[in-house]
C-alpha cells in the first residue's frame, strides 16, 4: 500500500489524464505521420516513437497501480510523529525549518518534504516535541536534531 497525501492524490490523478490524453492524441498521430511517410529508412524517428510510448505506458501503470494501491494520509498535529507531521527541527549552526514527513513517493529534500525511510524521516518517526534525534552524515559525524515543535 502506498501512503499519500490528499494534495499527491490530486496531483497523480492529474498527472494520470494528462499522460492518457497525450498518449492517445499525440502518440497515435505521430504513428500515423510515420506511416504516410512510409520511409523504413528512416528507423531512428521510428525508434524515438516508441521509446517514447513505452515511457507514457510505463508511468500510466506506475500511477495507476499506486491509485489502485493507496492509502489517504491526514496531516496529524501534535503528538508522535508520523507520515504527514509537519515537525519543526534545530540543530546548531542550523537554522530551524519545518520539514514534512512524508512517504518516499512523495519526498522533495529540496521542498523540506523528507521521506519516512530516509535517515532523518526514519529516526523521527514515533518521536515527540522535546526529543532529540542523531543522524550519522557520510563523513562519519553525527548531526544531533532537536524536535521543536510538531505541528
Amino acid at each position: 500500500m502506498y501512503k499519500i497525501s490528499s494534495e499527491k492524490l490530486k496531483e497523480l490523478k492529474s498527472e494520470l489524464a494528462i499522460l492518457k490524453e497525450k498518449y492517445k492524441n499525440e502518440i497515435s498521430k505521430k504513428f500515423e505521420d510515420l506511416r504516410e511517410s512510409v520511409d523504413l529508412t528512416e528507423e531512428s524517428s521510428l525508434d524515438s516513437v516508441l521509446v517514447e510510448c513505452t515511457t507514457i505506458e510505463s508511468r500510466i501503470e506506475e500511477i495507476q497501480n499506486i491509485l489502485d494501491n493507496y492509502i489517504l494520509v491526514k496531516p496529524k498535529k501534535g503528538g508522535k510523529i508520523d507520515i504527514g507531521s509537519k515537525v519543526v527541527l534545530y540543530a546548531k549552526g542550523i537554522p530551524k525549518r519545518v520539514y514534512t514527513v512524508v512517504s518516499s513517493i512523495e519526498s522533495d529534500p529540496l521542498n523540506y518534504l523528507i521521506s519516512n525511510e530516509s535517515p532523518l524521516g526514519s529516526q523521527l518517526i514515533g518521536k515527540m516535541e522535546g526529543n532529540f534525534v542523531d543522524i550519522s552524515l557520510e563523513n562519519g559525524n553525527t548531526l544531533k536534531y532537536k524536535i521543536v515543535k510538531v505541528e
